[in-house]
C-alpha cells in the first residue's frame, strides 16, 4: 500500500563526510544520495535536474562546524536556479557560542522538465567546515502540462 504524495521526483542527498570550507561563497558537496526515486539528482555535480514540468517543493538544510566558536560570523544559504543565485536565509552572530551555526531554507520552484536545474551554495565569513547534516531534498507537487 502507498500513502501520502506520491513519489515523483521525491529525492534526498547529503555531504559525503565532513569537509574545509574556506571563507566566501562555494558550491556545496553532495555526494551521497539517501534516496532518489527517478534518479533525477547527480552526485557527480550535486545538481537536481527534474524531469517532469510543474513545481517542485525543494529543502536546504546547511551546517557549517568548526573555527567559528567565540567569532563574528555571517552564513548565507543560496540555492542556485540554472547557475544563478536566488534568495536564501542569510544569519550572524556577534559571537557565535558552541562551534556550530545551521540555516534551512524551504521553497517552491517551478522546472521546465528538460533543462533547469538547482545546486545548493553556501557562504560563511570565517574558515569553517561543513558538516554531515548539510542535505538537500524535494519532490513534485503539481505537475503541469506539457
Amino acid at each position: 500500500a502507498r500513502g501520502g504524495i506520491g513519489l515523483v521526483g521525491a529525492f534526498r542527498a547529503r555531504v559525503t563526510s565532513v569537509y574545509d570550507f574556506p571563507a566566501g561563497t562555494r558550491k556545496i558537496n553532495l555526494g551521497t544520495e539517501e534516496f532518489d526515486a527517478n534518479g533525477w539528482f547527480d552526485t557527480s555535480n550535486s545538481r537536481y535536474t527534474p524531469l517532469c514540468k510543474g513545481w517542485y517543493q525543494l529543502h536546504f538544510h546547511l551546517q557549517f562546524k568548526t573555527g567559528i566558536n567565540n567569532v563574528a560570523i555571517e552564513m548565507q544559504l543560496y540555492p542556485y536556479f540554472n547557475g544563478s543565485s536566488t534568495a536564501g536565509p542569510v544569519q550572524g552572530w556577534s559571537t557565535n557560542y558552541g562551534n556550530y551555526a545551521y540555516n534551512s531554507w524551504s521553497t517552491m520552484m517551478y522546472f521546465d522538465g528538460v533543462n533547469d536545474y538547482v545546486e545548493m551554495y553556501g557562504n560563511c565569513s570565517s574558515t569553517t567546515d561543513v558538516a554531515v547534516a548539510t542535505r538537500m531534498m524535494g519532490y513534485l507537487v503539481h505537475p503541469t502540462a506539457s
